[in-house]
């Protein structure tokens, strides 16, 4: 998450084959022959959401994918910003941070990346409210955006994008509703995920790989 010093994380996904259950929560709208999509799939050996945001059209009577932004956040990272906008203490917990650049309260920011064929590529992930077509903050719904940039590597490892150099950008709006429907979803999957792994003598807790 974001706060007053942006942490840019290298993401633990990178050149490792990855294993995903089936996903836990998909959103999706079609209008007037535009689409898009939002899909959630838990990676929770390793601690991570794999997010997937994209935008179709209907061309002759098909739906056709546009494109798709595809990255990661961490579990709990996520499952305590949702259930935060559930239970209605996100606007203390996820306040305005003008040092952070964070404009709205209940907005959420993670950043991470890696390689991709070769380079270094950030990803972003902001969720914070809808705007009308005016540019005014709509808290009924929110918007999911999804975004890899241009990378560089630093000497610790992290990945600090260039905003200037997009490389592919989605975004879809969430009503207020959806939210808690996937942080009840969310919940039900951490709580299969630690039976599971219970049953089998290990720690739930204990990731095989630490974010």
């Amino acid at each position: 998450m974001e706060d007053e010093e942006i942490d840019y994380r290298k993401d633990i996904v990178d050149d490792q084959e990855r294993h995903y259950s089936k996903e836990f929560y998909k959103y999706w709208f079609s209008y007037q022959g535009r689409g898009g999509f939002l899909s959630l799939n838990p990676w929770l050996e390793t601690n991570k959401i794999s997010i997937d945001i994209g935008s179709s059209k209907d061309t002759d009577g098909r739906t056709q994918l546009e494109g798709n932004t595809k990255l990661w956040a961490n579990t709990l990272d996520l499952y305590a910003y949702l259930t935060a906008v559930t239970n209605g203490t996100a606007p203390t917990l996820f306040p305005t941070n003008e040092r952070a650049r964070i404009q709205y309260p209940e907005s959420y920011t993670y950043y991470g990346g890696g390689k991709m064929e070769g380079k270094v590529v950030s990803r972003v992930l902001k969720i914070h409210y809808w705007e009308d077509k005016n540019g005014d903050p709509d808290p009924t719904a929110f918007t999911w955006k999804a975004g890899h940039f241009e990378g560089t590597e630093s000497s610790t490892g992290a990945i600090q994008p260039n905003m200037q150099k997009s490389l592919s950008t989605n975004k879809i709006k969430i009503p207020r509703l959806e939210m808690t429907k996937m942080q009840q979803r969310l919940a039900f999957t951490l709580q299969a995920f630690a039976t599971s792994t219970m049953v089998d003598n290990k720690n739930w807790w204990d990731w095989k790989t630490k974010a």
